[in-house]
C-alpha cells in the first residue's frame, strides 16, 4: 500500500480514470455519495462497493490475477482515504 501511495503522489498526470460499472455507480448513487468523493461511504457501504467494484471490473481487468484484484482494492482504500496513517510519511490528500 506503501509503494502504491508514494507512487500516486509522485504522478504527473492529475488522475486516474477508472470505469465504474453502471451497478457500482448506482449504488454510490444510492448511498447519496458522488463517485468523486468516496471517502463519505461508512465501513459497512464500502466494503459492500468493494465488492461491487470487484466483481463488475472492466473487460481489460476481467482475467488478470488475484494480484490486480489486490491493487484495485488498495486504489480504493486510497480513494476513500482509509489507510494507515502510522509510521508513514505519505498521507492521503
Amino acid at each position: 500500500m506503501i509503494f502504491l501511495m508514494k507512487y500516486i503522489k509522485e504522478m504527473k498526470n492529475e488522475c486516474i480514470e477508472i470505469l465504474l460499472h453502471p451497478l457500482v455507480f448506482n449504488f454510490l448513487e444510492s448511498c447519496n455519495v458522488n463517485e468523486e468523493d468516496i471517502s463519505k461511504l461508512d465501513d459497512d457501504q464500502l466494503i459492500k462497493f468493494k465488492e461491487l467494484f470487484v466483481a463488475n471490473k472492466t473487460k481489460t481487468f476481467k482475467n488478470c490475477s488475484k494480484s490486480m484484484d489486490l491493487i484495485l482494492d488498495i486504489m480504493v482504500d486510497i480513494a476513500a482515504k482509509r489507510v494507515p496513517g502510522d509510521n508513514s510519511s505519505v498521507k492521503p490528500e
